[in-house]
């Protein structure tokens, strides 16, 4: 007998007594309760109270012992069933792992190797922004180090020998050689081609990493200094190239979702800051506002690179009053920097509530906090726009636009991480507005004056309209528009409407191009398009 079989047969016989002990044990606890279980019922009923509390206290016992045995057994059954199912996932994951495709033990497929070139085709064009063999070096460098620190954060564990290393190998190549890649050239792939571009996009990590992992994507900052527009589009192209990487072993975490998400959504917000930065100076006049913008903007930029240094930073309000007459355009910047608030990290959702007295003052006793606080809580994480503000102060002693204010300097106090108010009307009555508080007076300092539009603006304003709803003006119909223009600025009032009045000119000359068109038939595109002077709605 070898030594096999004898700890075979000891252990066998150890555990059979072990086994027969726990039968018994259970037999004679059961024969037990049988016999003291109708004892303990009769003595009870005789009333022999002493023979009673023992049989009593024997049944008991023997209770005990026997759920000991079921509670020990259902949970020997639960461990059992436990590690089985361990057991099952763990074989099922080294089946998965098993089938993926490695491209040493089975031919890649071409499909995955175009998706990838064509993903990181434009990785090389984004080099070009630096002119030299050294910044070009370092531009590689802090692509490299990108993806290494995107692939990092996303937990995406790269096997060198498998299709995500296949994708890391083909960007390093692109970046690091003018040699084109063709799939040909994957069969001559072996740990001595791998080995040089593994170290060199490791090396690139450490480069801008060193000992901290911090996470930072440092070809994008850079770009964000350089040209926002080129950034966003290095941002897809990194999203492109990592839902690759990520999808190569066919699951796609949680933390890789997560971070592909927030990848896209960044530069979904670049494209959002650039519209509204195109929209700010596609605007028509309005220059010094565009530079009261761009100061506040740069200002804030500022603080918070003196913050992120550990420095002293000065106490910054987002709060405004715009001042002007009607029509030059305050609610359209207001929106402009409710979105750039939120592109600066100031508000979370950067949206635009707009309101006036009629809003913030209800008509009965005890209803305008309720109302104003209403107004409010949908204004949070965005920028309140009361238009006409000083209308709150102007009701005497008993009206209710006091509450208003009073309730609006509280959440204002309550809410300053959440909540930018602009307040908007005209120059000379929101000065007296502001000054006649002062409470008013501490949270408003930066103050941004919209001047009335001269008739040059005023004629660009109509044009702009024209282009885009695709007319254009008859011959001599666009002379004639400009000297009404140039007679109407001249001998404008106070209450003169600037942009809003150009708008409903414009309006109704369609109106009346459209009843001298009516009764003709075959119109062509010009004659639809063409405004003529008898269009002109001051005609």
């Amino acid at each position: 007998m070898n030594t096999t079989q004898k700890t075979e047969k000891t252990t066998s016989s150890k555990q059979v007594p072990n086994a027969n002990s726990g039968c018994k044990g259970i037999m004679l606890a059961l024969l037990l309760l049988s016999f003291f279980l109708p004892c303990t019922i009769f003595v009870w009923i005789v009333g022999y109270v002493g023979e009673a509390v023992v049989c009593t206290l024997i049944t008991v016992i023997c209770i005990g012992v026997l759920f000991a045995y079921y509670n020990k057994d259902r949970k020997k059954d639960a461990t059992t069933e436990l590690k089985a199912l361990e057991e099952k996932h763990k074989q099922q994951e080294a089946e998965r792992i098993a089938a993926l495709p490695n491209y040493f033990d089975i031919k890649i497929q071409e499909d995955f190797f175009n998706e990838v070139k064509k993903s990181i085709a434009p990785f090389p064009a984004f080099m070009q922004i630096a002119k030299g063999t050294d910044a070009q070096r370092r531009a590689r460098n802090m692509i490299l180090s990108d993806i290494k620190t995107a692939l990092t954060e996303m937990k995406t564990s790269c096997d060198w020998n498998k299709k995500e290393g296949l994708a890391l190998y083909m960007a390093t190549n692109a970046l690091n050689s003018n040699e084109e890649l063709e799939y040909g050239m994957l069969k001559s792939l072996n740990d001595e081609t791998l080995q040089p571009a593994e170290e060199l996009i490791n090396s690139s990590y450490d480069i801008f990493h060193k000992d901290k992992d911090n996470g930072k994507l440092v070809f994008a900052d850079l770009l964000q200094s350089y040209d926002r527009d080129i950034q966003r589009r290095y941002l897809i192209v990194l999203y492109r190239f990592l839902s690759i990487a990520a999808k190569a072993d066919e699951v796609v975490t949680k933390q890789e979702t997560a971070y592909l998400k927030n990848l896209i959504a960044r530069a979904k917000a670049i494209e959002e800051s650039i519209a509204l930065r195109n929209e700010l100076d596609s605007l028509v006049g309005l220059a010094p506002v565009k530079n009261e913008i761009q100061t506040l903007t740069n200002f804030i930029k500022i603080q918070q690179k003196r913050a992120e240094q550990g420095m002293k930073t000065s106490p910054m309000s987002y709060h405004c009053v715009f001042t002007g007459s009607p029509g030059t355009g305050k609610t359209t910047v207001a929106r402009i920097v409710a979105g750039i608030y939120k592109e600066l990290g100031i508000l979370k959702k950067g949206h635009l509530i707009e309101t006036d007295r009629a809003g913030l003052v209800a008509e009965y006793i005890g209803q305008t906090a309720v109302q104003t606080n209403s107004i409010i809580d949908k204004a949070l994480d965005g920028v309140l726009f009361i238009d006409e503000a000083y209308s709150l102060a102007n009701g005497g002693e008993n009206d209710y636009g006091k509450e208003a204010i009073a309730t609006l300097l509280k959440r204002m106090e309550d809410n300053r991480d959440r909540l930018a108010v602009i307040l908007a009307g005209y120059t000379d009555e929101m000065k007296r507005f502001i000054d006649s508080n002062p409470g008013l007076q501490s949270r408003f300092s930066r103050y941004i004056e919209f001047p009335d539009y001269t008739a040059d603006e005023l004629l660009q304003i109509f044009e702009v309209n024209m282009r885009k709803y695709d007319y254009h003006f008859g011959e001599g119909t666009k002379e004639v528009l400009q000297q009404y223009l140039e007679k109407t600025v001249a001998n404008k009032d106070a209450n003169f409407g600037n942009g809003r009045f150009v708008r409903n000119i414009f309006e109704k000359t369609l109106e009346h191009q459209a009843n001298r068109l009516a009764p003709e038939s075959n119109l062509t595109t010009h004659r639809l398009s063409e405004i003529t002077t008898s269009d002109l709605a001051f005609i």
